[in-house]
């Protein structure tokens, strides 16, 4: 069952992302209640088989004691949460058939799952399958890695989609959709570093895949995002990641080279699944340690990486 870990926002200016308290096209606000019992629920997924009591979940979701006793009543209701050992709450099984519902409107899961599992099980290295939704790259789909291979995702969990994240949804896209991907930077992007990504893009669309590199800050914000799979409402945690992510921006992150000697560890590579009107609707990657994998070997595992890519596209009937 794929439950959405709810990132934190990035430092975006407020312009730029939503709030809150967005008002929806018709005009009406939404329901204050209703994001709070979102919140609720998204944080008990975050920490599957883990129950919290009361003052616990009001305390870490900044709500009044007895708004959080009433929101937690109403989802016992429908079986959404459910209440066990020292008046602990955790999630219900009545989330069993929305979950699989969800699952089944997600485009391809089944031949995300099937396809980085495969991937995983003929290279060795950690596959995932990504989608971007909501401003947000999540993971669908992951086979493989451990605490010992950063950076350590898990399915659900989300990292914002601002530069230099996520080239792979916005290469082939079209440039009014490279723009908006652009203009999510947490701050303006300097004019080296957008002809760098507009570089990367280019290199993307010849060779058929992305690939980026292995600087200190990635490597870093590996542990970081390690951290949040464990404590995933960290606010230190969370701004720590923001901060390392802005800072890539700057580094040589992006692969605009495909010299080996030029680039010489590459950290991930990610090939686009397309939908049936040629959009890129998924993300097929694979993540390696340092050192694991060099531009000269590249080559090799993109050809199995895009092969799976192709065959998730071709199960979506994508061109």
């Amino acid at each position: 069952m794929l439950f959405i870990q709810q990132s934190m926002p990035s430092r975006t200016p407020k312009s730029r992302t939503a709030t809150s308290g967005k008002t929806g096209k018709s005009g009406v606000q939404p329901s204050p209640a209703v994001r709070r019992a979102a919140q609720l629920l998204a944080h008990l997924a975050e920490q599957p088989g883990r129950a919290f009591t009361v003052s616990e979940l009001a305390r870490t979701l900044s709500l009044n004691r007895a708004t959080c006793q009433a929101i937690l009543l109403s989802l016992e209701n429908v079986d959404w949460v459910r209440q066990g050992e020292r008046k602990a709450w955790g999630l219900g099984p009545g989330l069993i058939p929305l979950g699989d519902a969800a699952e089944s409107g997600l485009p391809g899961i089944d031949a995300m799952r099937s396809g980085v599992a495969a991937l995983h099980e003929r290279l060795g290295f950690e596959a995932l399958a990504t989608i971007a939704t909501g401003g947000q790259i999540v993971v669908a789909a992951h086979a493989g890695g451990s605490s010992a291979l950063p950076p350590v995702m898990r399915v659900g969990q989300a990292i914002p989609f601002v530069p230099p994240f996520g080239l792979v949804f916005v290469a082939w896209s079209g440039d009014a959709a490279f723009e908006r991907w652009l203009a999510r930077a947490a701050a303006p992007i300097a004019r080296r570093d957008v002809a760098r990504c507009r570089r990367a893009a280019g290199l993307a669309r010849e060779l058929g895949y992305c690939m980026t590199l292995d600087p200190a800050t990635r490597r870093s914000l590996g542990s970081i995002m390690a951290r949040l799979a464990r404590e995933p409402r960290s606010a230190e945690t969370v701004s720590r990641r923001d901060r390392l992510m802005q800072a890539m921006t700057h580094d040589e992150y992006l692969v605009v080279d495909p010299d080996p000697l030029r680039a010489p560890h590459v950290s991930q590579l990610a090939a686009p699944v397309f939908g049936p009107a040629g959009d890129v609707v998924a993300a097929i990657s694979l993540v390696a340690s340092p050192q694991q994998i060099s531009v000269g070997n590249a080559a090799r595992l993109a050809d199995a990486l895009m092969a799976c890519a192709r065959g998730v596209s071709a199960r979506l009937a994508g061109r």
